[in-house]
């Protein structure tokens, strides 16, 4: 699917919780799963809309399920994430 469809249907499925596409962008750039800032960004070094805190979580979890599915589970970066700083001690956020 194209964008960040997967991450945004996962996320609304499992918590009822409706997250823009910068939520995901962000994640994954924190994540080490994008290729890069886009060309035509404003500011390189700002987001407009970072993803909040309270959602970081579920979608962290959406975008580890989308790419552990894929089998790309080599490329999730697991130092200095915010999975170290949240942890997955929540029943509700671990799978």
């Amino acid at each position: 699917m194209p964008g960040y469809r997967r991450e945004r249907e996962y996320v609304f499925s499992k918590y009822g919780l409706n997250i823009q596409t910068c939520h995901v962008a962000d994640v994954k750039a924190a994540l080490v799963l994008t290729s890069g800032a886009a060309p035509n960004r404003i500011d390189p070094k700002r987001r407009v809309k970072p993803c909040p805190p309270h959602l970081w979580a579920a979608v962290e979890e959406a975008v580890r399920h989308i790419h552990l599915r894929e089998g790309r589970e080599h490329k999730v970066n697991k130092i200095g994430t915010a999975s170290v700083a949240i942890g997955w001690q929540n029943p509700k956020l671990a799978f």
